[in-house]
């Protein structure tokens, strides 16, 4: 419908469209049978007209182009009736739809005299539902903008409930487009989507939902418009409702999303249409208007294969329906796909069908001048471009003539082609630059837009102007190129869910058959049991064996058949089991196989810089180890969002200090900052906040935040600022992390939360990072029922905002924290003096980092290395030691195995202090090292001070 401007596109749904959750249901197609039959008398079938058009519940679309135009029938027949028998109180209605059908018709006059009568008539009757309906924006004299406002007003001192979502949005159509007042008319479109998603008018939630978008108010993001259609999906889902009820959500649904260019979520709705329509064997107008829908959408994206298979379905289902209009649609479709596949044969083919079924259809010359744009497409390909210039005039002054705005968009992007080829460079751009301006355009058009301006300005010699236009047209195929991919994974996912369901519904089915089958079979039992028992009892009992004995056989033999389905399902269970399986040992192994070696990388890198290497030795090992703290960034983000994803992520809760914690936090990023000469700055309440959570948690939030402020700020300052409020028995957090950097594009906020994702193709080659960081905070802050959000002007800097909830502190739980904090302390090295260590790893470089460590570390320190577990017990037979820093995965006897030994000794040795170090940092290798007997954790690349601490606790206790 991209075809359509916003304006004209409102004027048409507000026409057919009088669907709101009350008031009587009426069978339609009676209704038309009653009023197409001219032997059932006059009354009868004028009653029928008026009721179709005055109930309260929608009417198919199809059905009202009956009513309208029919072959032997129209409105103005149905108004001659009701003025013949003065039925003045149908003239209302009747005199706005004949309106409706002159304007069709192209009798702009007629349609406003008829349209002046029929609201004036409303208004008598005080049928202010119905004049909301039908007052839609006309060019006619008789409605000026003093009178729309009249009307209004007249019609708001009637209403009982002024927040009706109708009343709201032809209030602010009439502000948007009568008085040029924007930003009123988007008060009232809000009011009005807010009224119909609580009181369920999910009609008028679509038609609000699409003119936010297209008046480009900014109430709702994107995030707050799939809530709402999350709510919608959510409350239909939960109701017993009838398939063709299913069918026509799911067709609006992704009707709406297609227009909004989320194809994702539009083919998923679509793929929900045709579960419902084959299921139930439905193949009616929603299920071939799906089928063109997915084709389009998979032709813009350049799945012309996929696009090919949706058109021809609907194709032969349009020919089976025998339906001019979508077989016509269907042969349009099909040419562009050929078109874009190059095919000029088939293409060719097609369009000659589509001109020859469209070319006599006087009630859509529409479609027949959309027929002759496609015809001028085909000649631009095959480079005759004069006729299809020839071609494109006519279509102009057709437009022109009928104030008509029928594929205005595609127009201009056909046109500049077209002069392109011509070598008419300045009539290229200019029509290029008016299809850009509509804004209407989906990403096919826009990139042949820009592929003619970049070309037409190369071939003029302006290079500024082709590089600029270029670059956009660049991004336009990346992003076709991403959803076309994303698409592909979307199709096989909606197969996989689907081919589920399908399974379970069929056992539901069978089961259900099998039911009837055996009540049925009962009953003819009993029956006969009857009625034999009258004539011989000896041939009652003879039948009842022979009934009982097929009976449970035909039960034996659905048992099985049950039995066969259930293996199937539970061996799909078991494979996804296996996969996840898989996919955690991935991880596991992962983890160890890269943290191994940059523990080495990094501890030997940390040992050689704090000896004093020569000043170009440091320039290398500065890079070396900044490389690899990057990587072990990298390594934990992945592991951090699998842990999250798995929902294995554990929330302390602890009392910890606000002040405290961001003061640790400057101090630990001071230096990073300065490395690129920024200032951090602290804005900090006067009095400390102590709370109870996971300080953790929260540090590696703001951590994320300022490591990406500093990363994407060449010059100026990052911000942390802490404000809180008390919320009935919680104070909630608000902390703000802003800078002076590069800032992000409005439409690419929702973008960078996302998993994998960055605001900009080419952030990743320049600043470096996955595009995790963001994704986990936003987890990790919804884990603790907080919201993130971000203010940002490219160029100007961003602020990133977060809010968490926390729980108040007591006396007691400071008490607590205060005791935490004293076990927490660190003991100084020197503190740990000839401490006797036996340090058990196979790994030679990491035995030698570990050793180096503690020797440079602690003062008197005997560490001794064990190659293994089995070499470890043999050492603790001859030696004292006071603890034991123990590796996981080693030959002949691991670190579980040792371990497990040690604590079966019989002598004081059982009791030793054991530290796992180990690259494996999941969760489930963590529990299996306690599980195992030892006391304590350090993940390798391990932090000295943390290890320090450790070894200082244990000793201690």
């Amino acid at each position: 419908m991209n075809h359509l401007t916003f304006k004209k596109y409102l004027t048409l749904l507000l026409v057919v469209t009088s669907s709101f959750a009350f008031g009587q249901h009426f069978n339609n197609d009676s209704l038309y049978n009653v009023w197409s039959n001219k032997k059932n008398n006059d009354l009868e079938r004028v009653k029928a007209y008026f009721t179709f058009f005055n109930q309260k519940t929608q009417p198919n679309n199809e059905i009202i182009k009956k009513f309208i135009i029919s072959e032997n029938l129209n409105a103005e027949d149905a108004l001659s009736i009701a003025q013949k028998y003065h039925k003045t109180d149908y003239l209302g209605i009747l005199y706005v739809i004949a309106a409706s059908y002159q304007e069709i018709n192209g009798n702009l006059n007629k349609a406003c005299d008829y349209a002046n009568l029929g609201i004036t008539k409303l208004l008598e009757q005080k049928d202010d539902f119905h004049t909301l309906i039908y007052i839609r924006g006309r060019d006619c004299p008789q409605f000026d903008s003093q009178r729309i406002e009249t009307i209004l007003n007249l019609i708001n001192s009637r209403l009982e409930e002024p927040n009706i979502p109708i009343f709201n949005l032809v209030s602010g159509y009439f502000q948007h487009y009568n008085l040029n007042h924007p930003e009123k008319a988007c008060e009232y479109y809000s009011k009005a989507i807010e009224a119909a998603l609580k009181q369920k008018q999910f009609d008028m939630l679509f038609l609000g939902l699409w003119v936010i978008k297209n008046t480009k108010c900014n109430q709702y993001s994107l995030t707050d418009i799939d809530r709402m259609l999350q709510l919608i999906i959510k409350d239909k889902e939960s109701q017993n409702l009838d398939y063709k009820d299913y069918i026509d959500f799911y067709s609006k649904l992704s009707q709406f999303y297609a227009a909004s260019d989320q194809y994702p979520n539009a083919m998923r709705a679509a793929q929900k249409v045709l579960w419902y329509a084959e299921t139930y064997k439905d193949y009616q107008g929603d299920y071939i208007e799906v089928l063109q829908r997915l084709g389009r959408m998979h032709n813009d994206i350049g799945n012309y294969n996929e696009a090919e298979k949706y058109q021809l379905k609907a194709l032969k289902r349009a020919k089976e329906l025998d339906d001019l209009n979508y077989i016509g649609g269907s042969y349009i479709n099909l040419t562009n796909i050929y078109i874009n596949k190059k095919e000029k044969n088939n293409a060719q083919k097609f369009l000659d069908s589509a001109i020859y079924i469209m070319r006599d259809k006087k009630e859509c010359e529409n479609c027949y001048m959309s027929a002759r744009r496609v015809r001028a497409r085909l000649n631009n390909l095959l480079g005759n471009y004069k006729d299809a210039l020839d071609e494109l005039n006519d279509i102009q002054k057709f437009i022109e003539r009928k104030e008509n705005h029928f594929e205005t968009t595609q127009l201009y992007g056909t046109l500049s082609t077209t002069y392109l080829g011509l070598k008419q460079y300045d009539k290229a751009i200019a029509n290029a630059q008016k299809g850009i301006q509509l804004n209407e355009n989906n990403l096919s058009d826009n990139s042949n837009l820009f592929e003619v301006l970049y070309q037409a300005s190369e071939k003029q010699g302006d290079y500024k102007n082709a590089l600029k236009n270029y670059k956009q047209y660049v991004k336009i195929q990346d992003s076709m190129s991403v959803l076309r991919n994303g698409e592909e994974t979307t199709r096989l996912e909606l197969e996989r869910k689907f081919s589920q369901q399908r399974l379970t519904d069929s056992l539901k089915v069978a089961k259900q058959k099998l039911q009837t089958q055996l009540t049925f079979q009962n009953q003819l039992n009993k029956q006969k049991f009857v009625k034999n028992l009258l004539i011989v009892l000896g041939c009652c009992l003879l039948l009842f064996a022979i009934g009982l004995y097929y009976r449970l056989k035909f039960i034996k033999k659905t048992e099985i058949e049950l039995k066969k389905k259930n293996e199937i399902i539970e061996a799909e269970k078991q494979k996804a089991q296996a996969s996840e399986k898989a996919k955690h040992q991935f991880l596991a192994n992962m983890s160890h196989e890269i943290r191994t070696p940059m523990n080495a990388i990094k501890g030997m890198t940390d040992i050689l810089i704090r000896r004093k290497p020569r000043k170009d030795q440091m320039t290398y090992l500065n890079a070396i180890k900044q490389s690899s703290d990057s990587l072990l960034i990298i390594i934990d983000d992945i592991l951090d969002i699998s842990k999250i994803e798995a929902g294995k992520i554990e929330l302390k809760n602890q009392p910890f200090s606000i002040y405290e914690l961001v003061n640790n936090i400057h101090t630990t990023m001071q230096f990073k900052a300065e490395e690129k000469g920024l200032q951090l700055k602290n804005n900090l309440p006067p009095k400390d906040i102590i709370v109870l959570g996971d300080a953790t948690k929260l540090k590696q939030i703001i951590i994320n935040l300022v490591g990406n402020a500093i990363k994407f700020t060449e010059n100026g300052i990052v911000t942390i600022t802490v404000t809180s409020e008390h919320v009935e028995d919680k104070l909630k957090l608000h902390v703000t992390v802003s800078d002076t950097g590069i800032g992000i594009d409005q439409n690419l906020k929702e973008k960078i939360f996302k998993s994998f994702e960055q605001a900009y193709t080419d952030t990743s080659r320049k600043y470096g990072g996955t595009g995790l960081g963001l994704s986990i905070s936003k987890k990790l802050i919804e884990l603790q029922n907080g919201k993130i959000w971000v203010e940002s002007k490219k160029g100007q800097g961003s602020q990133f905002h977060f809010t968490i909830p926390y729980k108040l502190v007591t006396d007691t739980d400071k008490e607590q924290g205060k005791t935490i904090a004293k076990s927490d302390k660190i003991m100084t090295s020197s503190q740990l003096k000839n401490t006797k260590i036996l340090l058990v790893e196979d790994n030679q470089f990491n035995a030698m980092v570990a050793k180096d460590e503690l020797e440079d570390a602690i003062e008197n320190v005997f560490v001794e290395l064990a190659e293994n577990g089995l070499i470890a017990l043999e050492k603790l037979k001859t030696q004292k030691f006071d603890i034991v820093l123990m590796d996981v995965q080693m030959p002949i006897m691991n670190g579980y195995q040792a371990t497990k030994n040690i604590r079966a000794l019989t002598n004081d040795d059982a009791k030793l202090p054991i530290i796992a170090m180990t690259a494996n940092v999941l969760k489930d290798e963590i529990d299996r090292c306690y599980e195992a007997g030892m006391n304590d954790f350090v993940g390798k690349p391990f932090n000295t001070t943390e290890l320090l601490n450790k070894i200082a606790k244990l000793i201690k206790n």
